[in-house]
């Protein structure tokens, strides 16, 4: 519990070549993760709204199926002289 707290990391400016060139291959290493890591999350998210308009389409389709399961209306009135 009494550990002392590490002290924030500090780099330096950019461009100053104070990291070492291991250093700045670990970051473009990182740099580069994170690039893959945010395109794989922007499809996720592409395909989750995808999935969501789906589910929004499916929802309607069932409420007009309902709809349509009711006895059908006569069109016109000519129908209706016919069943009488």
């Amino acid at each position: 519990m009494s550990r002392p707290m590490p002290a924030p990391l500090q780099l330096p400016a950019p461009g100053s070549g104070a990291l070492s060139a291991s250093a700045q291959k670990r970051l473009t290493k990182k740099e580069k993760l994170l690039v893959a890591l945010k395109s794989e999350l922007k499809t996720m998210e592409d395909e989750l709204k995808i999935a969501a308009k789906q589910q929004e389409v499916a929802k309607r389709t069932k409420s007009s199926s309902r709809s349509s399961s009711q006895p059908p209306k006569p069109r016109s009135r000519a129908s209706c002289r016919l069943r009488t």
